[in-house]
């Protein structure tokens, strides 16, 4: 189980129990400003929730027994005090740090015990994280960096082993005769500095021997980071024909994507229904992220889970779940791997951008370039707009080929042309032009490439091949939300509302979490205005403009709103803004009539008149 994003352990997981809280609270509550230094073991059941689908009683009854018969024992036995239960895991404090290890070790040796005629797929296994820090109970909660650390190190953790911080690595490794091996220093979640990590694997004979996987090299793959999608989970056998098509499928649509190798179908498979460490895993096929799921099925309802693993550290980064009613495999399938690839592919890209920036600029290559220009690209400001221009165009004097930044420089200089941060609006779009149509010609397979000359064609008003290469980027991928979002505004110029609207809301859906949603939003509103209905256009503009109060294509929308509605007083504040884009009644019309036909740009200017801009 991973942390969440709060500091209080009562976040790790879903609802919790608690058990002995109240001797830990008074203890720590009469320490010098309710602060006290002390041992925190957290212990994790190892697939908790795959065990329960094949077999949740006899799960439960076995968890049971080995609760009673060691684990609890073993807590008392050591000085130690559960305080906190989530099902299949526990968070224990110590006073002792020899304790904590002594508890932990005893656990982990006598586990296997337990499971000795078990099938190995239904072996129960455990995780233990050990740190010593500064706690602050407060009721039944525990806070601290003491118990997030402790946490995350299980999280880290191989299969049955038992890994600690060097505090604890250093107090003990003379004093009860143990041999920690180094595991690194990990970057753990929310946690601001790398923890020196330290692993102990007391012999398990069931278990498989695992070395600790080393920092994850891409050689192979040019230094890019490699996503290995792993067979989907069943939980039952008649499902595995729907959830191996999923897996398939799903491989090809992040392949798709072309923005990352994709580890192919024949490596992952041979890991079908092993237990084995997504780190060893992603050390022998080369990959930085790994991809696990599972579906389960009801009648016609369907649940797939989605988890995103870091090879390096182990460490959940993503987790999200869709439910699905369908009568018609192939239709949810496609459903399911359209949206799973929406999310996950521009996650993994964000990770890339922020890992890029991290790295020092003087070992940058092309890759890297490019990665940290799109980290300053989503900055959404002028300054950071240009520096990212600047990356881009260095990349490019390395690799002029390079499709993927040429697409991203006619991008930038799109909308460096739409925001009016170019020094010469028309150059700016002309050059846009021009590299959106040699970034097609260098790679004429790249959906970025279709998706950059789309956009160029869109603001020149040559809809209809604005139309065409928004589609190939879609029929090149169809997850690519961007493309699906700008043809929805094509549509919207030619006055066909109803189509744009299908579109952008598609685009919504594929990608919930961008930070550039707030582009879409105005496509939307127009949807919206279109259609004349005007309340959906106004909300649609006031989350754009939270987004980026700078965006103009929100102001005029919303203002032309305002004005149907009769609402002139409320759009009176908006007259700076949109004289600051348009200047006057003719610099918005000149806009809207480039853009618009006739009949959407007459509606959409009645709006304006109305509102008071003459």
């Amino acid at each position: 189980m991973a942390c969440s994003e709060g500091v209080g352990y009562n976040e790790v997981g879903g609802a919790s129990s608690f058990m002995s809280s109240t001797g830990v609270s008074d203890l720590i509550g009469r320490a010098p400003g309710g602060r006290k230094l002390i041992a925190v073991a957290h212990i994790d059941m190892v697939g908790y929730s795959r065990l329960i689908g094949l077999d949740d009683a006899g799960t439960l009854s076995r968890l049971k027994t080995l609760r009673a018969s060691l684990i609890d024992p073993a807590v008392n036995e050591n000085g130690g005090q559960i305080f906190q239960t989530a099902g299949d895991s526990l968070l224990i404090v110590f006073d002792s740090i020899d304790g904590a290890v002594s508890f932990a070790v005893k656990v982990q040796q006598h586990v296997p015990d337990y499971d000795a005629d078990a099938a190995p797929d239904r072996l129960i296994r455990f995780r233990v994280g050990i740190n010593i820090g500064d706690v602050i109970a407060d009721g039944t909660d525990l806070h601290g960096d003491g118990v997030n650390i402790a946490a995350r190190l299980q999280t880290a953790c191989p299969t049955g082993g038992i890994c600690v911080s060097r505090a604890v690595r250093d107090h003990v490794r003379d004093r009860l005769d143990l041999a920690f091996e180094d595991f690194g220093e990990l970057s753990l979640k929310n946690i601001a500095r790398p923890v020196a990590a330290f692993v102990l694997r007391p012999a398990d004979p069931a278990a498989p021997t695992q070395t600790a996987p080393a920092k994850t090299q891409f050689p192979e793959f040019g230094g890019q980071p490699a996503i290995a999608v792993l067979p989907f989970r069943s939980y039952a056998v008649g499902d595995e024909p729907f959830t191996d098509g999923l897996t398939d499928e799903l491989i090809n649509a992040l392949s798709r994507w072309r923005s990352f190798p994709v580890i192919a179908r024949n490596s992952v498979f041979a890991y079908r229904g092993r237990d084995v460490d997504v780190r060893v895993i992603g050390r022998e096929l080369g990959a930085r992220y790994i991809v696990t799921g599972s579906m389960r099925r009801q009648a016609t309802q369907v649940r797939v889970t989605l988890e995103l693993v870091d090879v390096d550290t182990g460490e959940n980064l993503l987790t999200e779940q869709y439910d699905h009613v369908s009568t018609d495999p192939f239709a949810l399938q496609d459903e399911i791997v359209r949206a799973i690839a929406g999310v996950l592919a521009p996650e993994v890209l964000k990770l890339e951008r922020e890992r890029a920036v991290q790295r020092s600029p003087a070992e940058a290559g092309v890759y890297d370039l490019y990665e940290r220009g799109m980290w300053h690209r989503y900055r959404n400001t002028r300054e950071e707009l240009e520096r990212a221009e600047a990356l881009f165009r260095q990349a490019l004097e390395i690799d002029p080929g390079y499709a993927r930044a040429t697409a991203a420089l006619s991008l930038c200089r799109n909308f460096a042309a739409i925001s009016r941060w170019a020094a010469d609006v028309p150059a700016a779009h002309a050059e846009s032009m021009v590299l959106a149509r040699r970034a097609v010609a260098d790679d004429p397979r790249d959906p970025h490439a279709h998706f950059a000359l789309g956009v160029a064609c869109m603001n020149a008003k040559r809809l209809p091949e604005a139309i065409t290469e928004l589609r190939e980027a879609i029929r090149l991928n169809p997850s690519h939300a961007f493309a699906h979002a700008n043809l929805g505004q094509v549509f919207n110029y030619l006055n066909r509302p109803d189509e744009g609207l299908a579109q952008v809301e598609l685009a919504l859906r594929l990608n919930p979490h961008d930070p550039r949603r707030f582009m879409w939003l105005p496509y939307l509103a127009a949807s919206h205005y279109l259609s004349r209905r005007y309340k959906e256009c106004l909300a649609a503009c006031e989350q754009a403009l939270v987004a980026n109060p700078d965006y103009p294509h929100a102001v005029r929308y919303m203002f032309a709103a305002l004005g149907q509605l009769g609402l002139v007083a409320q759009a009176q504040p908006l007259l700076p803004l949109l004289r600051r884009y348009d200047h006057d009644f003719a610099g918005v019309e000149g806009t809207w009539r480039r853009l618009f036909v006739p009949e959407g740009a007459d509606h959409l200017l009645e709006g304006i008149r109305r509102a008071g801009l003459m």
